[in-house]
């Protein structure tokens, strides 16, 4: 088993990595799915040494994407350890087959952003997602998976989904086994894709048949961290 830690949503808030090096999780791997940024106003070499403090502190590698509030330019972690940005992109880390893209449907006028469809994410997410994957990192998540706001500034109906249709296809045509995601803050934490006949959401099941979709990001909708959002927990993951 590899035990992966995923977060995303940071937006500059890195107490939220104070909490995890103090929290006694033993990662074998951290996953963030994008959002580190907080704005123009966050200056690269903070970004830098904040991510190789944590990198340090936890020992374990650290595999990124950017999102929507991210304008650093991926390179700026090319020569810190084990720390490594994904942009349309894979890589094989602790026996995990990993592929990850920062693009979001179009939302105001934020950062990697394109709309749904034949002529913007399906050629992300159905034509350059590669199958076999073992995990799959999103900014944002499938449409109707994690994607409804529970609470706060942005609270919104049930039936309201604010998630990719691009994402979803991707996923039911590649069929990763786990789906890291965020963007959304207070989306539903746990879904799962059954590609044998229809969705449903329970617990984590062992047919392999399924990918399961975890809504990760760490702050609520007023960019708050909440303990209870949940606080960031390990997923264990086989390989195989």
């Amino acid at each position: 088993m590899v035990k992966v830690l995923p977060i995303s949503d940071i937006h500059g808030q890195f107490g939220v990595f104070r909490y995890i090096t103090n929290a006694g999780i033993e990662p074998d791997l951290i996953t963030i799915s994008g959002d580190l940024h907080k704005g123009y106003a966050l200056e690269p070499q903070e970004l830098i040494d904040e991510v190789e403090m944590l990198q340090h502190k936890m020992n374990c590698p650290i595999v990124i994407i950017q999102g929507n509030h991210d304008y650093w330019n991926p390179m700026i972690f090319r020569d810190s350890r084990d720390i490594h940005v994904l942009h349309n992109s894979g890589i094989e880390i602790c026996g995990l087959k990993i592929w990850g893209s920062p693009f979001t449907p179009t939302f105001l006028d934020w950062n990697h952003m394109l709309e749904d469809g034949v002529y913007g994410l399906d050629n992300i997410f159905k034509g350059m997602m590669p199958n076999g994957l073992d995990i799959l990192l999103s900014h944002g998540p499938p449409y109707g998976y994690g994607d409804t706001c529970r609470y706060g500034a942005w609270e919104n109906t049930p039936d309201d989904h604010l998630g990719s249709t691009s994402v979803l296809e991707g996923i039911q045509l590649h069929k990763p086994r786990y789906v890291f995601c965020g963007h959304i803050h207070t989306g539903i934490r746990y879904n799962e894709i059954d590609h044998t006949g229809g969705a449903v959401i329970k617990e984590l099941p062992e047919p392999p048949e399924k990918t399961y979709v975890y809504n990760v990001s760490v702050l609520d909708e007023r960019y708050a961290f909440r303990c209870d959002n949940p606080a960031p927990e390990i997923v264990e993951i086989e390989i195989i």
